[in-house]
């Protein structure tokens, strides 16, 4: 299921505890297992050096309305659960879920929740609402692209964030860029079915 190749989304906490209230636009039902949800960012060594950092959440729900013609009834709503974190270093995975990075044992899930969605092209959208990572929500403007083809779609979309609006990095080692980069590239796939 799911690579989330990005470094730091997420950190948690229920920002909508239902779901929006969603008008006529069609249901969609993700296929988990050809979705994805990524992270990316760069850490540098005291040496000078850097290391980009991917990761993934592998494990993460959303509820999907979507109408191209009825935007204003459409809706998105995405779980995140932040403990299915995992990265390609060993010592990053046990040090993300601690208090300083995402907290995970106070904020488990992250969430985002869609307030506007509007077409920005061909196949294109920017879905505009409210990212919670570790407690603190902040407006987000999540572009993507889609594709729909009868009963099936596929979405596509990268976003990056400053891991500071969401206090991800706590204590003086981390309040600057000289050791982890502030920005943190999300990018997600979704492959979807209409639900009956």
């Amino acid at each position: 299921m799911k690579p989330l190749s990005q470094f730091f989304i997420a950190g948690a906490a229920l920002a909508a505890t239902t779901s929006p209230v969603w008008a006529d636009a069609p249901k969609w039902a993700p296929d988990y297992d050809k979705s994805a949800l990524a992270f990316e960012g760069l850490y540098k060594n005291p040496y000078g050096g850097t290391t980009i950092v991917n990761g993934a959440f592998n494990a993460f729900t959303a509820e999907i309305a979507f109408d191209p013609d009825n935007l204003a009834a459409s809706a998105i709503t995405v779980a995140v659960d932040m403990t299915s974190l995992s990265t390609n270093f060993e010592e990053t995975d046990k040090d993300l879920p601690k208090k300083t990075w995402f907290n995970t044992a106070a904020f488990a899930k992250a969430t985002f929740v869609s307030e506007e969605i509007a077409e920005t092209g061909a196949g294109a959208y920017v879905a505009n609402g409210i990212l919670t990572v570790k407690g603190a929500a902040q407006p987000v403007a999540l572009p993507f692209t889609l594709k729909i083809d009868g009963e099936s779609a596929a979405a596509t979309g990268e976003i990056t964030l400053n891991r500071t609006d969401f206090g991800v990095g706590e204590g003086k080692a981390y309040e600057t860029d000289k050791e982890v980069g502030f920005e943190v590239k999300v990018t997600f796939t979704v492959e979807a079915t209409k639900a009956p």
